[in-house]
C-alpha cells in the first residue's frame, strides 16, 4: 500500500488515506497473529498455493476436472491454470462465446465491462487462445443458438458494433434478418406490470404452471431479494416450497419463527393472542392427532379464552376447564393445554428464575427454548419425533444451537433436509448459469434515474487500483452482463 501513493501525479490527501489504511498492514496482522487466525482471503490463497505445490511435486494420475468457474479471482485463476497443466486435467468454461473473431477478442481484452473479458484473463493465465477451446459435445440448436448469437452481437465492444462484417450492419449474416430475429425471440415474453405485488403474483403463476409438465424445471432469476420473498410467499400458499439458492437468514427460517412465538408466549405470561398464534402454527403438533388439536383449539378460542383473564399464566385456563369438564370439547382442550403446559414448563421456570435470580445465563434460555420447541413440535407418529428440524433452513438453526450448546444438543441426526419442490428454483444472476433450466423468469423492478453508478470508494483512486493489481471498478458490470447473456439463452424466457 505505501508504494501505491508515491507518485507526483496524485493529490496530497491520498497520503492521509494511507495513514488511515496503515491499520491494515501494521496493526491488523498483529491482531491476527495474537488470535492465531488468518483472513478468509489469505486462507483461500494459501490453500490454492499448497494444492498447486502438491500437484507439481506429485501430479495425480486420474482425471481432474474444474467446471463452472470463470477465474474472476486471481487465486482461482491460478488453480484453473494448474488443473489444465495436469496430465489428465480439464477446465470446463461456462458461457464462452465461440462465435467471436480474433479482432473481437482483442477489443474485448481492452474492454473490462464486456461479459467475455474475464475469459481473456483466464486464457492468458493458462497460456491459451480462444481458438484452443474445444466445443462441448452438447450444443444448443434452433432458436436458442440463434438468440445466443444475437445477444452476443448486442454486447460487442463499441468499435465492433459498427463493423460491416461483425456488427449490426452485416448483410451477409442470415441471423440478422427480421424473420430470424423474430424466430429467435419467439419463446421470450415481456410483462410490464404496475406494481411489485402484481409482478410477484405473475411470476408465481408462471412457476406454478411449469410444475404441471413432467420433468420440467422453471426458475426465477432476480437480484431483488424482496421480489424473491414475495414470489416464495405466493408459492407457499399453494403448498410449493421453491429451492432458493440465496438460502434463508436465520430469523426467516420456520423453526426460528416458531421459537420466537414460543418466547413471546412465555414472555407475556400466556397472553391469549400469543397462545392462539402458537396453537394455529403448523409446527405445533403437540403429539396429538389433527382432530384432537382442532377441536381443542376451537374450544379454547371460543369458550375458555373469552371467559378467563389474559396474561395470568395457564392456571386460570386450567381451573376453568376443571370446573366445566362436561362441556363438549373440554376434554380435547384439556389435552391440548396439558401438552402446552408440559412443554413450556422448563422455559416458564427459567423466566421466573430470571426475575428473581440475576445469575441466569443466555445458555439457560437457549437450552430451555430448544427443549420447549422440540416438545411442542412432536409428531403424533413416535417414529417421526420432532418436525422442527425437518424444515427449510433448519440446518442454520442447528448450527446456531450447536455453536452455543454443542455438548448438550447432540440428540441425533438433526441434519434433515425438507422436501423441496424440485421444479421451482430461485437464483441470482450468476447462480442461474449451468442449472439445466427449461423455463426462466427474470424479475427486476425498473431502476429510476438510469443505470447504477460505479462507486470507486473513498480510500483509493483508479491509478492506485491499477498499481495494486485490483479489479477495475467496472469489473462487476462485466460479470453481470455475462450472467445476462447466459440466462438469456434459456429455451423459454
Amino acid at each position: 500500500l505505501p508504494e501505491l501513493v508515491q507518485n507526483e501525479d496524485l493529490a496530497d490527501h491520498w497520503q492521509k488515506s494511507l495513514l488511515f489504511l496503515s491499520i491494515l498492514y501494521e496493526v491488523w496482522p498483529g491482531i491476527e497473529a495474537d488470535a492465531g487466525l488468518i483472513s478468509a482471503a489469505s486462507r483461500r490463497r494459501r490453500s490454492v498455493e499448497n494444492q498447486i505445490r502438491q500437484w507439481r511435486l506429485a501430479a495425480p494420475t486420474g482425471p481432474v476436472i474444474a467446471a463452472g468457474s470463470t477465474g474472476s479471482i486471481p487465486s482461482t485463476r491460478d488453480l484453473l491454470a494448474a488443473v489444465l497443466a495436469l496430465p489428465q486435467g480439464a477446465v470446463v468454461l461456462p458461457g464462452l462465446d465461440e462465435d467471436l473473431s480474433a479482432d473481437a477478442w482483442r477489443e474485448i481484452g481492452r474492454e473490462v465491462t464486456h461479459p467475455q473479458h474475464g475469459f481473456t484473463e483466464l486464457l492468458q493465465a493458462c497460456d491459451r487462445e480462444p481458438g484452443d477451446v474445444q466445443r462441448w459435445p452438447w450444443s444448443g440448436t434452433g432458436e436458442r443458438e440463434a438468440r445466443t448469437r444475437l445477444l452476443s452481437r448486442a454486447m460487442l465492444p463499441p468499435e465492433m458494433t459498427a463493423s460491416d462484417t461483425e456488427g449490426w450492419r452485416s448483410k451477409a449474416d442470415p441471423t440478422l434478418s427480421p424473420e430470424a430475429i423474430a424466430a429467435a425471440f419467439e419463446q421470450v415474453t415481456l410483462y410490464e406490470l404496475d406494481d411489485d405485488d402484481t409482478e410477484a403474483k405473475t411470476i408465481a403463476l408462471a412457476l406454478r404452471d411449469g410444475l404441471d409438465r413432467p420433468a420440467f424445471v422453471s426458475a426465477l432469476v432476480t437480484p431483488d431479494r424482496m421480489l424473491a420473498t414475495r414470489v416464495r410467499g405466493h408459492l407457499q400458499r399453494w403448498g410449493i416450497e421453491p429451492d432458493d439458492s440465496a438460502g434463508l437468514q436465520l430469523h426467516e427460517t420456520p423453526t426460528f419463527k416458531f421459537a420466537r412465538i414460543v418466547l413471546d408466549l412465555v414472555g407475556s405470561r400466556i397472553d391469549h393472542f400469543d397462545l392462539l398464534a402458537l396453537l394455529h402454527h403448523p409446527l405445533c403438533l403437540l403429539g396429538l392427532d389433527e382432530a384432537t388439536r382442532q377441536r381443542g383449539r376451537a374450544f379454547l378460542d371460543l369458550e375458555v379464552l373469552r371467559r378467563t383473564a389474559s396474561g395470568q399464566g395457564l392456571t386460570p385456563l386450567q381451573d376453568w376447564l376443571r370446573a366445566n369438564p362436561a362441556e363438549p370439547g373440554a376434554a380435547q382442550a384439556h389435552a391440548v393445554l396439558d401438552r402446552v403446559a408440559a412443554a413450556t414448563r422448563a422455559l416458564r421456570e427459567t423466566a421466573e428464575r430470571a426475575n428473581d435470580n440475576p445469575c441466569w445465563t443466555a445458555f439457560d434460555w437457549l437450552l430451555a427454548t430448544m427443549e420447549c420447541v422440540e416438545a411442542l413440535t412432536q409428531s403424533p407418529d413416535e417414529a417421526v419425533g420432532s418436525v422442527a428440524w425437518a424444515q427449510t433452513g433448519s440446518e442454520a438453526m442447528v448450527a446456531f444451537v450447536n455453536e452455543w450448546a454443542r455438548p448438550l444438543v447432540d440428540k441425533g441426526d438433526h441434519g434433515l433436509r425438507p422436501g423441496l419442490g424440485p421444479g421451482d428454483r430461485t437464483h441470482g444472476l450468476i447462480g442461474a448459469l449451468g442449472q439445466g433450466l427449461d423455463t426462466l423468469h427474470g424479475g427486476q423492478q425498473p431502476v429510476k434515474g438510469g443505470p447504477a453508478r460505479v462507486v470507486i470508494g473513498p480510500f483509493s483512486c483508479l491509478p492506485q487500483r491499477a498499481r495494486g493489481r485490483c479489479h477495475p471498478v467496472e469489473h462487476g458490470m462485466g460479470l453481470r452482463r455475462a450472467g445476462f447473456g447466459g440466462v438469456g439463452a434459456q429455451p423459454v424466457l
